[in-house]
């Protein structure tokens, strides 16, 4: 906290140096330390003067930066009640950690099919149960690229390479047999078979090593457990209402938007121009009521504000636009 430089009202600690110094980028680190220390020492007073300006000429509320801080400041909003919900309630158990431990004794061959459909999901999980053969589904079905080709073939797969929830499914099968479908990130609905399960390794840490890395994986379920249940009861406590005729306007305008399947599948999520499916909504529609709650309501154009700055998966817009609204 000792402070190295002083400006403008602000203050540039040692600590804010050593940040610097660790995780700058462009610098030159051929110069020699202490010209390298003034060098990042200069670089970093610059930035907080240019910072300090932009506020006192209050550009922070200029134009497109608006919307931006605003962003922003919902984003940190939502990430402090998160942490004060949470924060020391979720309890990590001795045995638990055991537990999870114990399955980095596994090896595990799985594989693995994900779609963006629930009835299409239900559907396939029915077949396989019937007999059909799973390789054979997932090639044909499957949305993930790199096992679909495979066959869903995830190859070995050892404790902590799975997301633990689907971990959670999988591991306590037997050979052969199958999960339920699972819900997975975003609008996506996995199924997994396991191959086989053979206790033939030993873990390359202890449990007192690991013990810190399997209480934060524990804490990652059952802190998503929770949220989703605090979620689902805001739904309640806010009264949420959701306006069907008005939301089924709005979905079938929204898929209608989106062109066609090929136009989805040429486009990759991260590279999607925003403008491709909002820029023609007409001003009536951006005022039609989707849902009310207690204390507000919820717009299309709420929903065309919020949602250019998410990430877009188009085929889950095309494929299950109702699903993956009804989330949003």
């Amino acid at each position: 906290s000792t402070a190295v430089a002083r400006g403008g009202g602000a203050v540039i600690t040692a600590g804010d140096l050593a940040y610097a110094l660790e995780h700058g980028r462009a610098i030159d680190r051929s110069l020699a330390t202490d010209s390298l220390r003034r060098a990042v020492l200069e670089k970093v007073i610059n930035q907080v003067l240019l910072v300090q300006e932009g506020y006192r000429r209050r550009y922070d509320r200029a134009g497109p930066l608006v919307g931006h801080v605003d962003r922003i400041a919902d984003q940190l909003a939502g990430r402090e009640l998160r942490r004060r919900i949470y924060g020391g309630k979720i309890e990590v158990t001795e045995a638990e950690m055991r537990a999870l431990y114990e399955r980095y004794h596994y090896t595990l061959r799985v594989r693995h099919l994900s779609v963006d459909r629930k009835d299409l999901a239900e559907g396939l999980l029915r077949r396989l149960r019937a007999g059909e053969d799973f390789a054979h589904l997932a090639k044909r079905y499957s949305e993930h690229k790199e096992t679909a080709l495979k066959g869903g073939d995830m190859g070995e797969v050892t404790a902590g390479r799975m997301i633990i929830d689907f971990e959670d499914a999988v591991f306590p099968l037997a050979p052969g047999q199958l999960t339920a479908v699972i819900k997975g990130k975003g609008e996506h609905y996995k199924i997994f078979k396991l191959e086989s399960k053979e206790r033939d390794r030993t873990p390359s840490k202890s449990l007192d090593e690991m013990r810190p890395a399997l209480g934060k994986r524990v804490r990652t379920r059952k802190s998503g457990q929770a949220l989703y249940a605090w979620q689902l009861s805001m739904f309640d406590k806010y009264e949420v209402k959701i306006d069907e005729e008005n939301y089924r306007t709005f979905a079938e305008h929204l898929r209608d938007n989106i062109a066609t399947w090929e136009a989805v599948r040429s486009v990759a999520p991260d590279s999607l121009p925003q403008p491709w499916i909002f820029s023609s909504w007409p001003p009536e529609m951006q005022l039609l009521e989707i849902a009310r709650f207690r204390g507000g309501r919820f717009t299309v154009g709420e929903f065309n504000k919020s949602y250019r700055d998410m990430r877009v998966c188009p085929t889950c817009l095309w494929r299950d636009s109702d699903v993956q609204l009804r989330q949003f």
